[in-house]
């Protein structure tokens, strides 16, 4: 889910992950929107975990991985973490082994310098400007994550 972060810390606590950005694609294209939550929802789905991670243990990003699913991963613009794994991110181990997604946070650029992007953990309600937000799930044995 994304949004300018406002909607995000309304949201009832659940199974969920959220990133901070207002430069969205949509089916009719690119767009500002400061008012909407675009959510992006996932099928078939048996299982699933939830993390936050530091810069320094994004190396490990596909250790708590189901064998069978895929991880969905956000990372705030401008942070360590966004650094590190641009930088190294090619480089750690078994990075590609899972289908993997994700989305740089953001902000609107006019708010540069006074807003930093985020990321939102569903689960506990925390909000982090540092490191990645992960959601590994897991899928039925009879289908196969492709991206």
């Amino acid at each position: 889910m994304t949004d300018s972060g406002e909607a995000l810390r309304k949201l009832p606590k659940g199974r969920w992950i959220g990133g901070t950005s207002v430069y969205l694609v949509t089916e009719k294209g690119g767009c500002v929107d400061r008012e909407n939550l675009f959510v992006t929802e996932r099928e078939g789905i048996t299982d699933s975990r939830i993390e936050h991670r530091l810069p320094e243990a994004l190396p490990e990003l596909g250790k708590d991985r189901f064998d069978n699913g895929m991880s969905m991963i956000l990372i705030p613009a401008f942070s360590k973490a966004h650094a590190q794994f641009a930088i190294d991110g090619a480089c750690h181990t078994g990075l590609f082994d899972p289908p993997r997604m994700g989305l740089v946070t953001g902000m609107q650029l006019d708010d540069l310098g006074k807003v930093t992007p985020k990321v939102f953990d569903g689960c506990n309600g925390s909000v982090h400007e540092e490191g990645a937000m992960l959601m590994h799930v897991s899928l039925p044995a009879d289908r196969t994550a492709a991206l």
